[in-house]
């Protein structure tokens, strides 16, 4: 027994978490918008693209704010400065809310 629970009740308990987390990651898969802080927003942009937007502006990889050009006047430059996986926008998010 752990914590007054019987093998039993605890295997169930953690097939019970492991339901959560899989209900959990399917919503999340689901997810195009994340809110970091007031005005700063991890955005899906494409399959695996992702950019951090602040008030109207996309981040640079340098935490600079770039106006985001209407989608057929954006550069591939553009893009490329513009968009990440989405580790490295929730990474550049934070670092930017630290200024």
């Amino acid at each position: 027994m752990v914590y007054g629970m019987t093998d039993d009740e605890i295997v169930e308990y953690i097939e019970n978490l492991a339901d959560q987390i899989n209900d959990l990651e399917a919503k999340l898969e689901k997810a195009i918008r994340f809110q970091i802080a007031e005005d700063v927003f991890v955005e899906k942009r494409g399959e695996y693209s992702w950019c951090v937007s602040v008030l109207g502006t996309v981040l640079d990889r340098d935490l600079n704010r770039h106006y985001e050009p209407m989608p057929s006047n954006r550069s591939q430059e553009f893009i490329s400065a513009t968009r990440f996986y989405f580790d490295e926008a929730f990474e550049l998010a934070k670092r930017y809310t630290e200024l």
